[in-house]
């Protein structure tokens, strides 16, 4: 009876332990996501104001592809929107397992 009261606490806490660890991992996709969305609106609102301050230039569309704050926030949403489709996968799954379980 000892091992076996010792067995399922033990099984107990690891059980927790994953647990845990799947919601640090979701959380830390979270707020990678909310970092990526920052800078991506960060990149084009200073697209934005650069194209402003230089209204009276002709810019090509070219010129606009190659310009790095248009890159970064390029990067940055279609990154934003990777990450969050891993942590909404990834958080279904857990859910599931732990439901089914």
């Amino acid at each position: 009876m000892e091992f076996a009261n010792w067995s399922n606490k033990y099984i107990e806490k690891i059980y927790y332990s994953v647990r845990v660890y799947i919601l640090f991992l979701i959380s830390i996709l979270s707020i990678l996501t909310l970092v990526f969305d920052f800078l991506q609106y960060k990149f084009s609102y200073s697209n934005i104001i650069k194209d402003y301050e230089n209204e009276n230039e002709n810019i090509d569309e070219e010129d606009y592809d190659e310009d790095i704050y248009y890159k970064l926030s390029t990067f940055f949403f279609k990154n934003k929107q990777r990450i969050i489709i891993v942590g909404v996968v990834y958080f279904i799954y857990c859910m599931l397992k732990i439901i089914l379980t």
